[in-house]
């Protein structure tokens, strides 16, 4: 391990093999550094200050979302540390657990006397993007949007295109992209939806699937077109009434769904994305239509879907 990580991370000092980086690939697991490891020590919360590129939002944090954590903390004490690179002023730029600090914060404003457990990690931009990426993947108390952001500024001030950010991260290209369909679609239905943390990875690529069918230069009169479907797309979106994503989307949904009066089966994915059909001719010949929804959707899952819809159509 350490090798891998000398070879990986040249630029990274003072970490361990207790510190678990792991190997770059599509899942990423990290477990948590020993909280009393010969790099962490006790710090006043207020001497840290939070990285510019973290994918937590600090200032969202409110005292429902880190009160369980602060809780907690008092009660058995902060088990793991907040990563954390020296600065030249002498202070500390916490690069992943914001949560940590906030919950430390609030419990120092409430009287409880209690310092945050860091480990001083000595490491450029790019180790800190991916440093953070991988805490941060399987994490789910983050945010989409949290997530897209993270994802965007890796690609603006460190790797310059999805497929080196993808790479860098350990991911495939096509599930950056479908992360940042979160921040591309706030320009189509972001003064519809009340909540823009709410807007769901699934929910946004598909919308965007939509959108880009006339950007990708598709012939209008192929099978499964009809008209200028971008135009309907933007229809449906003026004409949905503002509310949470889930509202939103589902009238969008309902506005631009295809019917089926050929008895056919929805092509599912996520409870709620419709990628196409299958349906049986009168001949007894079984017809799959894919739309260009597919096109943000991997392979596996695609074919799964498939799979569910044909078993269902045998099935009726």
């Amino acid at each position: 391990m350490q090798d891998y990580q000398n070879e990986m991370f040249p630029d990274v000092v003072g970490i361990t093999d207790a510190d678990m980086i792991p190997d770059p690939k599509p899942e990423f697991t990290l477990s948590a550094t020993p909280a009393f490891s010969p790099k962490s020590l006790f710090v006043d919360a207020e001497k840290c200050v939070v990285w510019q590129h973290t994918a937590r939002d600090a200032d969202k944090l409110v005292d429902a979302d880190i009160r369980p954590l602060a809780e907690s903390i008092k009660a058995s004490d902060q088990q793991v540390p907040v990563r954390v690179r020296r600065l030249e002023d002498d202070r500390l730029e916490i690069v992943a657990g914001v949560r940590r600090w906030k919950a430390i914060r609030l419990l120092n404003d409430e009287g409880y006397p209690v310092k945050l457990l860091v480990q001083i990690v000595q490491m450029d931009e790019d180790a800190a993007f991916r440093f953070a990426a991988a805490e941060n993947g399987p994490r789910s108390d983050l945010t989409p949007i949290e997530r897209a952001r993270f994802y965007q500024a890796a690609i603006d001030h460190q790797y310059h295109t999805g497929k080196a950010c993808a790479d860098a991260f350990g991911l495939h290209k096509a599930s950056i992209s479908r992360v940042l369909d979160v921040l591309r679609v706030l320009q189509f239905v972001g003064k519809k939806i009340d909540d823009h943390r709410a807007i769901s990875a699934a929910q946004a690529s598909w919308l965007m699937s939509l959108l880009r069918n006339v950007n990708d230069e598709a012939d209008p009169t192929d099978e499964g077109f009809e008209g200028d479907r971008h135009a309907e797309v933007i229809a449906a979106i003026d004409a949905a009434a503002p509310g949470s994503a889930a509202e939103v989307f589902g009238q969008l949904r309902q506005a631009l769904a295809p019917s089926h009066k050929d008895g056919g089966i929805d092509i599912v994915v996520d409870d709620d994305i419709i990628l196409g059909s299958v349906t049986r001719s009168k001949s007894g010949a079984v017809r799959i239509a894919i739309g260009p929804e597919a096109g943000s959707v991997e392979l596996p899952m695609l074919m799964a879907s498939i799979r569910v819809a044909l078993t269902t159509l045998r099935a009726g």
